[in-house]
Order: C-alpha cells, then sequence, then structure tokens
C-alpha cells in the first residue's frame, strides 16, 4: 500500500495513514518518485506543521533525490505564506519587513486597545478575546465579516476589537500567527493573477497531518489546487487531536466530496508496536462515529501485555511510575531516555517530578517557559524587530525605557498624542518630539530620548548592513544591556546574562549554517517567531522525558506511561463541547500508539484538588480496554474502592507533597488512616470560607505604594496570608501580597 500511494501520478490522492504506518517515508518516496519521472523540483511543495517535521521530510527526500531535490517548497504552512506574504504583500500595504507578532506581544496590543476603548482588560478577559480572533482566523473570517455576523453587544463589542487590532498590526506593518495563513488565503482568492500564478508553478502539492489543518488553511489548499489537480494529502482522522485550535477533522471527509475521482489508499501495517499496544488502541477509537474504517495490524511477535496500575491516590501513583521506571531499567537494561510519562495538564507533572526527582530519577520536563518566551529573551528579540521594522509600536513600548532612561508612561503618551495627527509611527515622532518638547519633561527625560534615538539609528544601520549576530553585537554595545543586568540587585540577573548570551550563540550559529542570503535580522526573527514548542522536544539526553499528549504527538518510546486516568482528567471535561470527548477519546489513541513495547496505564482512587483529597472516578476510556490485552498490576487500588481501603489491606501512609526524603524513608514513618469521609488536609488546607472571602477581591481595584493603581485579576488563599495577582496598567500582573495594598 505504501507502494500504491507512491506509485500514484496525478490527480487528488487522500491517503489514510495510522500510526506507525510509515507515512514519512511515503511522502519523501513519492516527492523523489514524482522528480524521477521529470517533474521540475519548482513544482513540488510540500507542507506540514512543525519546523521539526520539515527539516526530517527535507533530509529524506534529500537522501532519496539528490541534488535534483533543489528547488522544491518544502515547509510549515506558517512559513511558506510568511514567505508568500513578504513577496506578495504590497498588495495588502506590508513591506518585506513586516513583523510577526507572537501570543504575547497579541496580548500587550489587545491591553493598549481594550484601555482607549473602555472594555474589560484584566488577563482572563485579554485571554478570551485573543481566542477569539483566533478563532475567527481558524475560520478565515475578516474583521468585517465578523462585525457582519455579530449579534448582540458582546458579540459586536469583540468584533469592533477585532477591527481595531487588525487596523493596528496593518498599522505596525505586523501580521500574527493566523493573519498569515487569513492574508495569504485573502490574496489567493481575490487576486486572480497571483492565484493562477501559484497555480502554474505548484503543480503537485503534498499535505502531512491533514487532519490538523483548519477550515481556512483547508480554503487556502482549495485556492491552490484546482477540483481535479495534483494534490496528495496524508492524514489519520484517528489522530485529531487539535479541534481547541481550529483543526477541523471534517476536513478529511471535505476532501473527497470536494476534490474529483480521489483515489484513496489506507496504510493499516503497523511498524512500531507490539500486537497488545495496536488491539488496545483499536478497542479505543473504533466505536467513534463519522470515523473511516481502518484496523491497524502487526507482523511483529507478541509483546508484554498492557498493565494497570490504580494507586490509592496521586501520591501513591507517583511513588509507583518512579520505582516501575527503576525496575524496567534495571530488568530489561533500558535507559531513562527509551521512556516517557504523559499525563493530560501540565499541573499533573508537580507530583510526578517530586517523586522522580526523590528517586534519584534523571528527567526532564517537556513544555515549559520556552526559552524565547524568557523576558530579557523578548526585550533584545524587540530591538532587533524595531530596528528592521520601524513601524512596529509594540516593540517601541517594550524597548524604550529598557533599560532605564527615564522614559515613563506619561512621556510615552505625550508622544503618543504627538503623533497621532502626523500620522507617525513612534519611532518616527521622536524627531519633531525632541524638537518641541512638552514643558513638563524633565532634563533626565529629554536626554533618555535622544539616547534612544541614537541607539537605534546605529543599529538600523547593522541590521540592515550586516549579519544578525553582528547587529545583536551592536545592540549589546549600544544600550548596555548587559552591564545593567550585571550592575541591578536581580536575584536572577546572572541566568539573565547567560541568557542573552545564548541568544548570542543562537545568532551566530544561524548566520553560519543559513543559506547565503539569508543570514539577516529578518531571517533570524522569523525562523525564532514560527519556532514551535515540538520543535524542541527530544534531543537525547539520557533523561526520562514528562509531557503532556499534546506534545508527544509524532514521538515514539520502547516505554510510554499514561498517568491520570480518571474522569474529569482524563478525559479533561472543563468546558467542554458536546463533541470534545471523542477528540478526548481520539487523545488517548495518541497516547496508546506513541508505545513500542511497554504500554503502563495508571490511575488514582483519590486525587488532590484545591486543598484537599477527594474520590476520583476511573477514566470511561478504561472500560474500552480489551480484557484480554490489559492485566491489572497486583496491588492495585480497586476501581471504585472506599478512600482509605486498599485491596492488599494496607492503611494509607500520610503522603506529604513537601517531603523530598528518599521514600524508603517516608515509608518508614508511622502510618495514619486515612478518615472515612475521603479527606485529607495537608499543610496547605484552608477554610472554604477564607476562598470565599479572597474570590470576592477578585475584579476590586487596588493601589501599591510602587506599582500604583491596578485591578485585583486573582486572590490565592493558600499560607499564611492571602496573595493577589494586580495587572497595573502599563506595570503589567504583579503577585502582591494582600496587607501591602489598599482596596478601593
Amino acid at each position: 500500500m505504501q507502494a500504491a500511494a507512491v506509485a500514484h501520478r496525478d490527480g487528488p490522492l487522500l491517503v489514510l495513514a495510522g500510526a506507525g504506518s510509515g507515512k514519512t517515508r511515503v511522502i519523501t518516496h513519492r516527492i523523489a518518485a514524482l522528480l524521477k519521472s521529470g517533474v521540475p523540483a519548482h513544482s513540488l511543495l510540500a507542507l506540514t506543521f512543525t519546523n521539526k517535521a520539515a527539516r526530517e521530510m527535507r533530509s529524506r527526500a534529500q537522501r532519496l533525490a539528490g541534488s535534483s531535490l533543489d528547488g522544491a517548497t518544502l515547509s510549515t504552512f506558517h512559513s511558506v505564506c510568511a514567505r508568500w506574504l513578504r513577496a506578495e504583500g504590497s498588495r495588502l500595504g506590508l513591506t518585506r519587513a513586516m513583523t510577526i507578532v507572537d501570543d504575547e506581544d497579541q496580548l500587550q496590543i489587545l491591553r493598549r486597545l481594550t484601555r482607549t476603548m473602555a472594555l474589560p482588560h484584566d488577563s482572563g478577559t485579554l485571554r478570551h478575546y485573543r481566542q477569539r480572533i483566533d478563532e475567527w482566523r481558524h475560520d478565515g473570517a475578516s474583521p468585517a465579516q465578523a462585525v457582519e455576523r455579530a449579534i448582540g453587544r458582546e458579540a459586536e463589542e469583540e468584533a469592533r476589537l477585532y477591527q481595531r487590532y487588525e487596523d493596528t498590526l496593518r498599522a505596525s506593518n505586523s501580521v500574527d500567527f493566523g493573519g498569515l495563513i487569513a492574508w495569504t488565503l485573502h490574496l489567493l482568492e481575490h487576486e486572480d493573477d497571483l492565484r493562477e500564478q501559484f497555480r502554474e508553478r505548484y503543480r503537485y502539492v503534498m499535505v502531512d497531518e491533514f487532519q490538523d489543518t483548519d477550515v481556512a488553511q483547508y480554503r487556502l489548499l482549495r485556492a491552490l489546487v484546482p477540483d481535479d489537480g495534483n494534490i496528495t494529502v496524508v492524514g489519520d482522522d484517528d489522530q485529531s487531536i487539535y479541534g481547541w485550535r481550529g483543526a477541523s477533522v471534517e476536513n478529511v471527509g471535505r476532501f473527497t466530496e470536494d476534490y474529483r475521482d480521489v483515489c484513496i489508499v489506507k496504510l493499516e501495517q503497523n511498524y512500531r508496536s507490539s500486537p497488545q499496544i495496536l488491539e488496545t488502541a483499536h478497542a479505543v477509537v473504533e466505536s467513534l462515529p463519522d470515523r473511516m474504517p481502518k484496523r491497524l495490524f502487526t507482523t511483529r511477535s507478541d509483546g508484554p501485555r498492557v498493565r494497570l496500575f490504580i494507586g490509592r491516590n496521586d501520591r501513591e501513583e507517583a511513588e509507583w511510575v518512579a520505582g516501575e521506571i527503576h525496575r524496567l531499567r534495571r530488568e530489561h537494561g533500558l535507559s531513562f531516555d527509551d521512556m516517557a510519562v504523559f499525563y493530560r495538564t501540565n499541573a499533573q507533572s508537580r507530583v510526578l517530578e517530586e517523586r522522580l526527582r526523590a528517586a534519584g530519577t534523571d528527567h526532564r520536563i517537556i513544555g515549559g517557559v520556552s526559552f524565547y518566551e524568557r523576558r530579557e529573551v523578548r526585550d533584545v528579540l524587540a530591538y532587533l524587530q524595531l530596528a528592521v521594522n520601524p513601524l512596529d509600536d509594540n516593540a517601541f513600548f517594550r524597548v524604550v525605557n529598557t533599560p532605564s532612561r527615564g522614559v515613563g508612561r506619561t512621556t510615552i503618551e505625550l508622544l503618543d498624542q504627538a503623533r497621532r495627527g502626523e500620522g507617525l509611527s513612534l519611532l518616527a515622532a521622536l524627531g519633531p518630539f525632541e524638537a518641541a518638547p512638552p514643558s513638563r519633561l524633565n532634563r533626565r527625560t529629554r536626554e533618555g530620548l535622544r539616547q534612544f534615538r541614537d541607539t537605534m539609528a546605529a543599529l538600523q544601520m547593522a541590521a540592515h548592513e550586516g549579519r544578525v549576530d553582528e547587529a545583536l553585537d551592536v545592540l549589546l554595545v549600544e544600550t548596555g544591556y548587559l552591564e545593567t543586568l550585571a550592575a541591578s540587585r536581580d536575584p536572577d540577573a546572572e541566568d539573565r546574562i547567560r541568557n542573552v548570551e545564548e541568544l548570542r550563540h543562537a545568532a551566530v550559529e544561524f548566520a553560519m549554517h543559513a543559506p547565503s542570503g539569508a543570514t539577516g535580522v529578518v531571517d533570524f526573527l522569523e525562523s525564532i517567531t514560527l519556532r514551535g514548542a515540538a520543535d524542541t522536544v527530544l534531543e537525547d539526553g539520557g533523561e526520562v522525558q514528562l509531557m503532556t499528549v499534546h506534545m508527544a504527538k509524532g514521538l515514539e518510546f520502547p516505554v510510554v506511561f499514561v498517568t491520570g486516568l480518571e474522569d474529569g482528567r482524563f478525559p479533561l471535561r472543563s468546558r467542554l463541547r458536546p463533541t470534545d470527548e471523542d477528540e478526548e477519546r481520539r487523545l488517548f489513541y495518541v497516547a496508546v500508539t506513541r508505545a513500542r513495547e511497554h504500554l503502563i496505564l495508571t490511575a488514582a482512587a483519590e486525587r488532590r484538588l484545591h486543598g484537599q483529597t477527594r474520590p476520583a472516578p476511573l477514566s470511561p476510556f478504561v472500560s474500552l480496554l480489551p480484557d484480554d490485552q490489559v492485566e491489572a498490576v497486583p496491588g492495585s487500588a480497586r476501581p471504585g474502592s472506599a478512600p482509605g481501603t486498599h485491596t492488599h489491606g494496607r492503611r494509607s501512609a500520610a503522603w506529604d507533597e513537601f517531603d523530598q526524603r528518599p521514600a524508603p524513608e517516608r515509608i518508614a514513618d508511622p502510618v495514619r488512616q486515612v478518615p472515612v469521609e475521603g479527606i485529607v488536609f495537608d499543610d496547605r488546607h484552608y477554610p472554604e470560607e477564607r476562598v470565599a472571602d479572597a474570590q470576592r477581591l477578585v475584579g476590586r481595584s487596588a493601589r501599591h505604594r510602587l506599582f500604583g493603581t491596578g485591578t485585583v485579576t486573582g486572590a490565592d488563599p493558600s499560607g499564611s496570608r492571602i496573595r493577589l495577582t494586580i495587572d497595573f496598567p502599563g506595570v503589567g500582573e504583579k503577585r502582591v501580597i494582600l496587607d501591602y495594598v489598599e482596596l478601593d
């Protein structure tokens, strides 16, 4: 069947590629086969979703096709759209120096807009607005269409905000991630000559992970390829797990309806997992509605049965996982990096990490704060963004007083007012503003503005004339950023300096290895901005990998632990749409099919939440598991057993989440019975009325001696004093103890 997919020449082709069935092999061999048959390399366009997948695709195809691959476009959707917009964006008023804003930039822009529009601007509401904009992007809806479709006051306000947001981006020569797709789609749907030009060039289009496309991306493909065109899509509806970010599993069915005479090839032979794992996986998804029928099989010999362990509580679950890792390592000769521990949400990692650390297990959590999201790294990158795109007011706001130049919020507001009548960007308005400054500006502020303008002039020259690492050197010298960090009282100053130095190393490596002519600041910024979390996963380091199931997509391990199999946790039931449990089942299927040899499923009969330990019903997914392929681990708690009871009769230990002693020392402590009512209070417990008192503070105005007046967005009642999260305008969110603010 792989050979059939490779040999198919012309017309639409749908390859239903089950997990571990060699879909990347099929795509790369198909690319090589087309080239060998005489198709010009520049006529090939292959699209996927992560830079890592694109690099792997190009590397494999290069080995097969050699130099004949030169000129082919193998890329991610967002990267290729960024390239097309830089080339054709003048039709939209964009220049080649456009900036791509990320999630954090979006929030900052929305915060400023909501203040001017007198809309709520607490952190939760801003994230909601960003999500609404992303939803419109996924559907390919323009601001005008959003305004037209809005029904009700709230929807109308959100649509107007979307319009103002888009106007702000356009004025600053910027686009967001969704805009890369949306505006490319707009060009191809509305510019007939450009659409025909693209269709003429890209005669063979291939798409990997097709089940992850959203409506806008599908429309983009429809614009690129006519109904009877040469398009190959490879995907698996069983692995559609990104509906929460716009992916539409229905696109698989739409493809067979919209394109004429579609050839369908099913890849059902799995080359990864044991028969026991495949039978378990099939049982999970076989009854999903509207599923395209297929069944994975393997020629491999039998492997170990799938194991299920149910701990009395989440502490015992984590303790058992840590012990099982060491047992497998000892008895099967496996290394730590042969194993992965999956969970549904990042919050579950804490207990697991504590136990692994106590057991002396080398481990690494995947998906924490990205290097490129750290404050000092974002500061330096914002300077580079402003240097190549002087219209980027968002970058200006970030760096005009970083390091401190005495330029405060009042000065920026005056500058903002002065430039509006002239239609200038903030950076362009600095010259006239300095020439005729308001009388209330003090000498230090005026000098700070002059220094900033001189710094940006030098940096702009360096950014346009040299390599990115050379421009970065000019930046660090002109701003004195590292010297300011070194002289600060910041306890993390040394780490922050190392991060800036590491960024410079990244710039040097980029300039050394980038293609000729692509070593500049614009190229470097694009490579960073379009980098996804999945692109940094798994650089083998001899450590157990801990990650969410979403982060595990596309990976495989000899040993996989899937933890937290409880109803409400996996499947996650927070704010579920009616169809979300189907996606949760597909997500469980993805977790199961990451395992090659050993699949171990775990749950807890009780789990701690909000300071209390309560019964945790077993996940309904467990009832789908085939009895002949799954065995319960001896000593597991009975599913649905009363809190405090255990099948082998031991009393529950007083598991203390703060106790970091080795397991034998903790277990040797006297044990106590869990109360019959099933509630265990830990050191962080606080009465329910204290929770209510804290929640009443949310939304109130609070004054702080240093940060000014802000709005309470969160209140944490744990510990001896209530800790508030307060959003201070112009400062951002700060964590402050209640005793140190005055509430209005």
